[in-house]
């Protein structure tokens, strides 16, 4: 049986939506990163009936409910004020316009928003290939149907050139990834074979062998403004979307103080604002 619970109060947010939205989805054991549309109501702090059903009662109930709500059987659906809403991005879309925010305030920001949005799907789409045939993973776990990883090149040292060269290992730190059961069946059979990968780096090493340039599954170099490692002032003129660093360490002299700087000020305004929603 699906198991629904109520997250958070009823706020001003429900009054402007019409009521308490119900999603019905896989239970992904996540209450908000697992799925966009929980997200945006959490962040919104709109509560929600969060209805989820465990991926052996979804074939049944495709057939037999799904189908009911939704013609051609796709989740999430939401259900509110007796309508049925479906496809991910036009319910963020739906519930940023009702809401007057997330989409922009103007038509420059709402252009904006929805190319960046854009991006991210065509990445995706992009990304996402049917493995290579390989007799070298014959004593391995089934390959998955499809797969997608995209990532960027790892830089080795402080001084690198940006945008960074082409290589064949890259950082597990910033990377796009479509999860599946099948491939983490593969990842696991991979780690039941004493000296398939380095082991040093766990979760690094295992992904670059998954996804080695010469595989079943090579992995795609995405665009490199998206993130950097080893990062320097250099890269955040650039325009570089994220900066993979240890910041919180004092012991690196060769870190940009300017930058860690400007990571503690981001980090006590996020611990503060999240500890006066706790204590409010």
């Amino acid at each position: 049986m699906p198991t629904t619970q109520r997250a958070l109060r009823p706020s001003a947010g429900n009054e402007t939506l019409g009521g308490v939205p119900e999603i019905l989805y896989f239970d992904l054991q996540s209450r908000g990163r697992g799925q966009a549309v929980r997200l945006l109501l959490e962040d919104a702090q709109i509560a929600y009936d969060d209805t989820r059903y465990s991926f052996q009662e979804y074939p049944e109930w495709r057939e037999t409910g799904l189908v009911e709500l939704n013609r051609v059987k796709t989740v999430p659906v939401v259900k509110l004020n007796e309508k049925n809403l479906t496809q991910s991005y036009a319910i963020l879309r739906y519930f940023a316009k009702i809401l007057k925010s997330y989409d922009g305030k103007t038509p420059e920001e709402q252009y904006w928003v929805d190319a960046l949005c854009d991006i991210v799907s065509d990445c995706k789409l992009q990304t996402r290939k049917k493995p290579l045939a390989d007799s070298s993973t014959a004593d391995e776990g089934h390959l998955p149907a499809e797969y997608m990883l995209a990532a960027q090149t790892i830089q080795n040292q402080r001084v690198h050139p940006y945008p960074p060269e082409y290589g064949s290992y890259f950082s597990s730190g910033f990377f796009l990834l479509k999860p599946s059961h099948e491939i983490f069946d593969y990842y696991v059979s991979l780690m039941s074979l004493p000296g398939r990968f380095e082991s040093q780096i766990m979760d690094q090493n295992l992904l670059n062998y998954a996804h080695r340039r010469d595989g079943p599954m090579p992995w795609t170099e995405m665009t490199y403004t998206w993130t950097t490692t080893w990062p320097t002032e250099k890269e955040y003129e650039m325009g570089a979307a994220s900066l993979h660093e240890k910041w919180w360490r004092d012991d690196m002299p060769d870190l940009s103080t300017k930058l860690r700087g400007m990571w503690l000020k981001e980090r006590w305004e996020m611990e503060g604002f999240h500890r006066g929603r706790e204590e409010a």
